[in-house]
């Protein structure tokens, strides 16, 4: 039944420490991971008189799909930040689904 309800095409953004700027010090890059998942609004604020608009999303991705806390995750040309770390959910019989919390910042 899951795999139903995971059918939103979904870019995680693996950040790997990869290249190197001009001074020769360490740069982040980052590696796409495509794959399929789920995203929910959760909530809405708006903050410092409305000038910023914060969103509460959750995303729900197959328990064999790897993410961390130091990821970024696209879908529908929308990049989200993630929260927190990832939640693995599991039934009596194993890993059920992962649970991200993303934050999206509008300006």
């Amino acid at each position: 039944m899951l795999e139903r309800l995971l059918t939103q095409p979904v870019t995680i953004h693996r950040r790997t420490m990869g290249g190197t700027n001009a001074d020769g010090n360490p740069t982040a890059t980052y590696v796409l991971v495509h794959t399929i998942g789920r995203i929910d609004q959760v909530t809405t604020d708006d903050r410092a008189g409305g000038d910023r608009r914060v969103t509460g999303w959750r995303l729900y991705l197959a328990p064999d799909v790897t993410v961390t806390g130091g990821d970024r995750v696209e879908s529908g040309g929308v990049i989200f930040e993630i929260e927190g770390d990832p939640w693995l959910a599991y039934t009596p019989r194993g890993p059920h689904h992962w649970e991200v919390e993303l934050r999206q910042v509008t300006p």
